[in-house]
C-alpha cells in the first residue's frame, strides 16, 4: 500500500488606495484558502492501472501547459555605435 500526503493552497491579497484632494485612505485585505488530505493506493491496483494512469497524466500535462501565456520578450537594446572619425 502506498500512501502520499497532498495540500494546495490559494493565497489572495489585494490593496486599495484611495485619494481625494490632500487626503488618502489604504485598505487592504488578504484571503488564504487551503485543503489537505492523503491518498492511498494499493500497490497491485498502481500496477494494473499504471499505463492508464500515465497516459491520462500526460494529456492533462500537455493541456495545461499549453494554456500558459508567457509573457512578451523585451523589446531588443539598440546596438551602440562606435564613434566615429571626423575627416578635417
Amino acid at each position: 500500500m502506498l500512501q502520499i500526503a497532498l495540500i494546495a493552497f490559494d493565497l489572495k491579497a489585494k490593496v486599495q488606495l484611495t485619494q481625494v484632494l490632500f487626503f488618502k485612505a489604504t485598505s487592504s485585505s488578504t484571503r488564504l484558502r487551503y485543503s489537505a488530505g492523503k491518498a492511498t493506493i494499493y500497490q497491485a491496483a498502481l500496477e494494473e492501472q499504471r499505463e492508464a494512469i500515465k497516459a491520462r497524466l500526460s494529456a492533462y500535462r500537455s493541456a495545461y501547459v499549453g494554456q500558459v501565456r508567457f509573457p512578451l520578450p523585451p523589446p531588443p537594446r539598440p546596438v551602440p555605435r562606435a564613434p566615429r572619425a571626423d575627416s578635417h
